[in-house]
């Protein structure tokens, strides 16, 4: 880590991307982003792992916009099938 280079911690990565904790933490976790150093026991992010945060985001922004939304009709056959699959 050079001197100049840019540190957050988990609380300023989910200000500066306005989401809450638990999703950068969960990003975090799931994708094994390593922290460029420790102060204390906070794990402190560079701008890689800034850069992985915000393309992973991103990733799920789209996943998440490509999606339709469940229409009610959808949930009723759903429903009705597992119905008939417990009988």
């Amino acid at each position: 880590m050079s001197d100049s280079e840019q540190v957050m911690t988990i609380s300023d990565l989910a200000r500066r991307f306005q989401q809450p904790v638990h999703r950068i933490t969960y990003i975090v976790k799931s994708r094994e982003i390593m922290p460029c150093g420790v102060a204390g026991s906070t794990r402190l992010f560079g701008s890689a792992a800034i850069e992985a945060v915000e393309l992973e985001l991103e990733r799920l922004r789209m996943r998440d916009s490509a999606m339709p939304p469940p229409s009610a009709s959808s949930a009723r056959a759903v429903k009705a099938r597992l119905a008939a699959g417990s009988r």
